[in-house]
């Protein structure tokens, strides 16, 4: 933008751009890239067109595509992507030019502003106890510039010509070093502001995350520049978050029911409770926002049996779901709603029956249901002063037994106005196990109810494990009925 903007004439953009010098024999001119790769250069036709066009573009900025045209003509003097095909060419063998020479590689970059290396190279001993180098001691009279890979206590650097020939390449290393070196050197290149990066953690092992992402930032950081990563690890966004303020961090989330996506910009204000609220940190919330349908539960092992029995009854895979722990239990269940709401994330909450007369641990007397009905523009302040009406009776009647038995305990007389309220709570994305707690969920095929939850989650998925390998359908089972169909 700054030289779009600023330029009043060509001899400026040229002036800055001293690579437009360089011409090959049929006079097209060919930019300075970042890879020996003939396909990103930027060819601007014959030396005389393109400064008229150039001067067409800067002299009327506000004509018809006329920004449009510039980015598909000159974009890549000022960015560079790198994807899979992009990773391996930037670490390959490549041909060292001087500074004063109108060809560029992002190795040879290196090769003149050594002051990254370092880092770099501080870098892959931490994360794979391995050294780099960068050895221009080749062949072709020193032409040939190549990363050596050697052990944590190798000092490459000590190492002569000839000695460094023994080492092995990187190019022929592990994914996992090749890929960060890739992603290093682009991130960290003198002479591009703005990096698309796909998918920079691929081959990284998970603890290798949170390393990657403080790179990245620092980058942003310290060398003003602009990063866009197409990314599918929670973890590396976390990282990134964590590092960043709210304000100097975009994150776009792209849903796909068709072949038609939709964008959309998440609230930067929303997104720091993942990493300032210690409960939403810990439970690993923030994978909801690759998931397509989240399910917010009570506890671990709600977590555990739930998602089983969702994984086994669903014929579609590619139907995923994800299945969080709110840690704290029903207090916290309406924070994780609010969080997924907010950033436009599909949520239900699945819980015990005992929700519906159970008050705030935070607030006293304050209801947990109330948030979840008020908001619904169908329910009439009469209905709504009902319900309430309807909680308070219940929390008041100790014959109802809400751990096991539910619904069924509740007197016959206010039974169908809790089933209007179970109704309007599905409604608003809470469904009420009508059974009580997940203990009696499965007493219907023979899983006693017991005190004793962790007893009872080793019977329950073996008796799912077992029915699955019968061929029984586990579609029949109340609990799934209850809380899976709609």
């Amino acid at each position: 933008s700054r030289i779009y903007n600023d330029p009043y004439s060509s001899q400026i953009f040229t002036k800055t751009y001293s690579g437009l010098s360089n011409q090959n024999q049929t006079l097209d001119m060919s930019i300075r890239t970042l890879v020996d790769d003939q396909n990103s250069r930027v060819y601007l036709g014959d030396k005389n067109s393109w400064r008229v066009q150039l001067e067409n573009l800067l002299n009327n900025p506000d004509g018809v595509d006329a920004k449009n045209q510039f980015i598909a003509q000159y974009g890549k003097l000022f960015m560079v992507y790198t994807g899979t095909k992009e990773k391996l060419l930037v670490i390959e063998r490549s041909t060292r030019y001087g500074s004063n020479e109108s060809e560029i590689n992002l190795l040879s970059e290196y090769g003149i502003h050594t002051d990254k290396l370092d880092e770099l190279y501080k870098n892959t001993r931490t994360l794979f106890g391995k050294e780099l180098l960068l050895d221009n001691t080749g062949a072709q009279f020193g032409r040939d510039l190549v990363f050596r890979v050697g052990g944590a206590d190798d000092n490459l650097k000590l190492k002569g010509g000839d000695e460094l020939q023994n080492y092995p390449l990187l190019e022929d290393d592990g994914d996992g070093i090749k890929d960060y070196t890739a992603v290093f050197l682009t991130a960290n290149a003198e002479n591009k502001n703005v990096i698309l990066i796909d998918e920079p953690e691929t081959f990284l092992h998970l603890p290798m995350l949170p390393s990657l992402g403080h790179m990245l930032f620092q980058c942003t950081e310290s060398r003003q520049k602009q990063i866009f990563i197409s990314t599918h690890s929670s973890r590396l966004v976390e990282e990134i978050l964590k590092n960043a303020s709210p304000e100097d961090v975009n994150v776009i989330r792209l849903t796909r029911e068709t072949n038609d996506g939709e964008f959309s910009v998440l609230d930067q204000s929303v997104l720091q409770r993942f990493t300032e609220n210690h409960i939403i940190s810990a439970s690993g919330a923030i994978e909801g926002l690759f998931a397509k349908h989240v399910y917010i539960v009570e506890s671990e092992a709600d977590k555990i049996f739930y998602s089983l029995l969702y994984n086994l009854t669903n014929a579609n895979p590619l139907d995923e779901a994800l299945f969080v722990s709110a840690v704290s239990g029903k207090d916290t269940i309406r924070r994780f709603a609010d969080l997924y709401e907010s950033l436009g994330v599909k949520y239900d909450i699945i819980t015990d029956f005992d929700f519906i007369s159970s008050s705030s641990n935070n607030r006293q007397n304050s209801s947990l249901i109330r948030p979840f009905l008020k908001k619904d523009n169908s329910i009439a302040p009469d209905k709504l002063d009902e319900f309430m009406q309807l909680e308070q009776r219940l929390k008041d009647n100790s014959n109802i037994n809400m751990k096991n038995g539910g619904l069924d305990t509740v007197p016959k007389n206010e039974r169908n106005l809790v089933g209007e309220l179970l109704e309007a709570l599905r409604r608003n994305h809470v469904k009420v196990l009508p059974s009580g707690e997940l203990e009696s969920s499965l007493t219907d095929v023979g899983v006693e109810y017991t005190t004793n939850k962790n007893a009872w989650l080793k019977n329950a998925l073996e008796k799912l494990y077992n029915m699955k390998d019968a061929g029984e359908n586990l579609e029949e089972l109340k609990v799934y009925k209850n809380l899976f169909l709609d």
